[in-house]
């Protein structure tokens, strides 16, 4: 305990007993420091990755080449980069977010998909391949694999045919 503080000061709660003022002041100051935490962590990131493209910048040779993977929109695909590609005038937007952040919005993503799951699955409007679409996505979100989802809702023709289209334009 650091001198001069008192318990509650320091959001350590003692077996004496606490009015609920002091104990909402335990719990005030415990979520500061805990965010506080959060806080220099997420700094801390952003720090490094600024560092890694600092390092790019420095010695990524005007020659030299990296294949990057890139997870897109619609498919993963490689990509090779030269230096002028990675850097440029004006320093890139890092953003760090804390795990619990994090977390929290993949949560509310879910809530939110699927209070509208049923009807969206049971819409006369939309296509067949957006049906399966929205089937896929709930069993993604519920924590199947890639290959477990694709054998019980397959590809269909026009779907693969899709597919083909995008790699072609991708090239």
């Amino acid at each position: 305990m650091a001198v001069g503080v008192g318990a509650t000061q320091s959001g350590v709660l003692t077996d004496e007993s606490k009015t609920a003022t002091e104990v909402q002041a335990v719990q005030a100051n415990s979520n500061i420091r805990q965010l506080l935490n959060n806080k220099l962590d997420e700094l801390g990131e952003q720090q490094y990755w600024t560092g890694w493209y600092n390092m790019y910048v420095e010695y990524f040779s005007e020659k030299d080449e990296k294949v990057v993977r890139i997870l897109g929109g619609l498919k993963k695909r490689m990509k090779l980069f030269r230096r002028a590609d990675i850097v440029t005038a004006k320093d890139p937007d890092i953003r760090v977010v804390s795990k619990n952040q994090k977390i929290a919005a993949q949560q509310k993503y879910k809530a939110d998909f699927f209070a509208t799951y049923a009807s969206d699955v049971q819409d006369p409007d939309a296509s067949e391949i957006g049906k399966l679409m929205i089937k896929r996505k709930a069993k993604e979100l519920q924590g199947y694999d890639r290959d477990e989802i694709l054998a019980m809702y397959p590809k269909s023709a026009d779907e693969i045919q899709a597919w083909a289209d995008v790699d072609i334009i991708n090239e």
